[in-house]
């Protein structure tokens, strides 16, 4: 996005922004793993969040995929969206939802997470639609869990 691209600009300069520009962009707002690598991984990212000096904002997307194209994260293996077990949809043109309201990869496979669904007013809605259901079948103290209250 244009924001990502700032902070990028912000944080590394404009040749970084040049040589990230032909890799994919990998989504730090879902980023799993065991226990072991995920601490490594958010102190690699608190490291250089730190020394960049911003405050909280886009540039932790920035971070993420500059330490990826860096070789810092050799240790983590990124999954291309639309297969998986995430899938962001931000930037996705062409979602496939089936008549349950079930979001699909590009593979046909149902992700277990679905990122960004907010960004798809359809998505949304059936999103909506199928957590009204669910709250209407729990019990009063279960539906506290769902709804916050």
């Amino acid at each position: 996005s244009k924001d990502d691209k700032m902070a990028l600009v912000a944080c590394y300069g404009s040749d970084e922004l040049a040589r990230l520009t032909s890799m994919p962009v990998s989504c730090s707002g879902v980023t799993i793993g065991e226990r072991d690598p995920m601490i490594r991984y958010l102190r690699l990212m608190a490291d250089e969040i730190a020394r960049q000096r911003f405050p909280l904002g886009a540039h932790d997307q920035a971070v993420h995929n500059h330490l990826l194209a860096s070789g810092r994260l050799n240790f983590a293996t990124p999954i291309p969206n639309g297969s998986g077990r995430v899938a962001t949809l931000g930037l996705q043109p062409d979602i496939e939802i089936d008549s349950s309201g079930l979001v699909h990869n590009r593979d046909g496979t149902v992700p277990a997470v679905v990122h960004q669904h907010d960004r798809h007013p359809e998505v949304e809605r059936q999103v909506n639609e199928r957590l009204a259901r669910l709250r209407t079948h729990l019990s009063p103290c279960d539906r506290s869990a769902c709804t916050g209250r």
